[in-house]
C-alpha cells in the first residue's frame, strides 16, 4: 500500500502524484493497483473518469485514449462501449443517482507498463454500480474495459479520478505497488 485518498466533502479529483504523500510510480513496481472504494458524486448519473499524466502535467488531448469494453446493467443490457481518440478513459459506464442513499461506483484498476517512456501503458478496470433508483443511467451495472495511453513520451508520473461533471463528494481510493 502506497497511498490512500479519502473524500468527505467535495472536491474535483482524486489524484495520485509521483512523490507526493506516498505515491511511487518508480519502476521499482512492474505492476499499480488502484482500488476505488464507495465514491459517491454531487450529481446523479454521473461517470468516473482516470487520466494520466507524465512529465508534470495529465494529458488530456483528443487522441490521448482508447478503449475495449463491456457493460452489462441492471436490465440485462449488454453492450461494447469501445471508443478511440477520447480524451480520458471511462471507470464506469454510468452513475447512481445522488439522491439514492448508499449508491456509489466501486473497482478495481491495474496498470501495467507505467515506467516504460517508449512503449504504451494499458490499463485494466473492473467497475461496479450500484443503484437503487430505477430512473439513472447507472441502474447496477458491470464495467470491463482495457484503455492504451496513447501517449509514448515518458513514463506515467501522475493519476486522476474525476467525475463527468460537478464533484466527488465521499469515498476513496488506495494506490498499490507491486512487484511481480
Amino acid at each position: 500500500k502506497l497511498s490512500t485518498v479519502e473524500v468527505s466533502s467535495g472536491v474535483s479529483s482524486i489524484e495520485f502524484i509521483d512523490g507526493t504523500n506516498g505515491a511511487d510510480f518508480s519502476s521499482t513496481y512492474k505492476t499499480f493497483m488502484f482500488h476505488i472504494d464507495g465514491l459517491e458524486m454531487a450529481n446523479d448519473n454521473t461517470r468516473c473518469r482516470l487520466q494520466l499524466g507524465t512529465g508534470g502535467s495529465f494529458r488530456s488531448g483528443g487522441s490521448d485514449y482508447s478503449e475495449v469494453g463491456i457493460q452489462a446493467t441492471g436490465s440485462g443490457a449488454i453492450s461494447h462501449p469501445d471508443q478511440t481518440g477520447a480524451s480520458s478513459m471511462r471507470i464506469t459506464s454510468g452513475g447512481p443517482d445522488s439522491g439514492d442513499s448508499g449508491s456509489s461506483q466501486n473497482g478495481t484498476i491495474f496498470c501495467y507498463n507505467f515506467s516504460n517512456s517508449t512503449s504504451r501503458a494499458m490499463v485494466n478496470t473492473f467497475s461496479c454500480v450500484n443503484n437503487t433508483d430505477s430512473g439513472g443511467v447507472g441502474n447496477n451495472n458491470v464495467h470491463l474495459s482495457t484503455h492504451c495511453f496513447e501517449y509514448t513520451n515518458g513514463a506515467v508520473d501522475r493519476f486522476k479520478v474525476f467525475p463527468d461533471s460537478g464533484n466527488i463528494t465521499a469515498g476513496s481510493v488506495t494506490m498499490y505497488g507491486l512487484k511481480v
